[in-house]
C-alpha cells in the first residue's frame, strides 16, 4: 500500500513539477527565425543522454513568413549571436524527448525572443502579454517589420515620381550587393526594390532604388556573401509612406556584370 502511494506521489510531482532547463548548452545550428538547436555540454562524463541535441522553439514569438526579408535578418541576427556560443534555455513546454519551447539567455542578451520582438524582426505570439511593451515600442519606432515600406496595404500607390535633372549621360558603375542588405519590393515594376545597404553590424550605410535585379540572385545571398553588378544611374525615384511623406531614394538599373570598357576616359560596363 505505501509503495503504490509513493508511485503516484511520484507520478503527481513530476506531472505537475516544469520541464527542467538546459544550462551549460552550446548553439550548433540556427535551423530558422525562431528555432535553434542546442547540445548540452554534460556535467558527467557518463550521461550520455545529455549529450543530445535539442531544438528550441523561441517561446512568445512568431516570423511572418511572407516578409522575407525580415526572416533573413532575423535568421543573420541569431547567426551572429547564438551560433557557437553557450546559452541557458528555460524551457517552458515539452514538445517531445528532442524538442522544447523555451526562452533562451545569452551573453549579453538576457531574452533572445524579446530581443527580436525589439528589434521589430519578430511578433508576439501565445506571450501571455509579457512582450508587450517591446511590442509597442518597435511599432512606434518603425522598426523592422513595422517599417512604412511592410505597412503600406496599396503598393501601387507608394511610387511617387521620377527626377531626372541630375542623371549624367554616362553615369554607369559597378555595385556590390551584400548578404547583410535588406530588399523590399516596391512598386507594381519588375523586379524594383528599395534596398537598405547595411554593414556586418547590421547598420544602414545607404538606400537605393534597384531595378532589374534577379529575384533568384538576392535569395542566395546570406551573411557575408556579395556579388557584384553593373548599374546605370537613372534619376531619383520618389516613395511615398503611408504616413503621407515621400521620401527620394537614387534609382539604379542594372545593366550588366563586371566587363569595363575605356569610353572617352570614363569607365563603362555593359552586358
Amino acid at each position: 500500500m505505501k509503495k503504490s502511494v509513493s508511485c503516484l506521489l511520484v507520478f503527481f510531482v513530476t506531472t505537475l513539477l516544469p520541464a527542467a532547463n538546459i544550462r551549460d548548452a552550446k548553439v550548433k545550428e540556427i535551423v530558422d527565425a525562431n528555432t535553434i538547436i542546442v547540445k548540452v555540454i554534460p556535467q558527467v562524463d557518463f550521461n550520455a543522454s545529455l549529450r543530445k541535441a535539442k531544438t528550441v522553439t523561441l517561446y512568445g514569438i512568431t516570423t511572418p513568413t511572407r516578409m522575407t526579408v525580415i526572416t533573413e535578418d532575423a535568421v543573420n541576427y541569431l547567426n551572429r549571436q547564438l551560433l557557437g556560443q553557450k546559452v541557458t534555455v528555460y524551457v517552458e513546454k515539452d514538445l517531445d524527448k528532442d524538442s522544447v519551447v523555451g526562452r533562451v539567455r545569452a551573453p549579453r542578451i538576457r531574452d533572445v525572443g524579446e530581443e527580436l520582438i525589439k528589434l521589430g524582426l519578430a511578433m508576439r505570439k501565445n506571450d501571455n502579454g509579457e512582450y508587450e511593451k517591446e511590442a509597442l515600442r518597435a511599432r512606434k519606432k518603425k522598426l523592422g517589420l513595422w517599417a512604412d515600406i511592410y505597412q503600406n496595404k496599396t503598393e501601387e500607390e507608394n511610387l511617387y515620381e521620377q527626377d531626372n535633372s541630375d542623371v549624367k549621360e554616362f553615369s554607369m558603375y559597378k555595385l556590390k550587393l551584400s548578404g547583410y542588405d535588406a530588399f523590399y519590393k516596391i512598386g507594381t515594376g519588375p523586379n524594383k526594390y528599395l534596398v537598405y545597404h547595411k554593414d556586418g553590424n547590421g547598420r544602414a550605410l545607404k538606400q537605393y532604388i534597384l531595378v532589374g535585379i534577379n529575384p533568384q540572385r538576392i535569395d542566395v545571398l546570406r551573411n557575408g556573401d556579395f556579388d557584384e553588378i553593373v548599374v546605370q544611374s537613372t534619376g531619383k525615384q520618389g516613395v511615398r509612406f503611408p504616413s503621407g511623406n515621400v521620401k527620394y531614394f537614387p534609382l539604379l538599373k542594372v545593366v550588366g556584370r563586371n566587363t569595363v570598357h575605356g569610353v572617352g576616359g570614363e569607365l563603362m560596363y555593359y552586358k
